[in-house]
């Protein structure tokens, strides 16, 4: 499965974030139905 632009924008967001607010990150992108592992 590819990454969609989102996707591609929403990985380098984690990234560049401090550990604390990726869990945030990752909520959204289950949300959206693409969980990040």
């Amino acid at each position: 499965m590819s990454l969609t632009r989102f996707q591609e924008i929403l990985v380098r967001a984690l990234e560049s974030v401090p550990y604390g607010e990726i869990t945030s990150f990752k909520l959204i992108a289950e949300a959206l139905g693409d969980p990040i592992a």
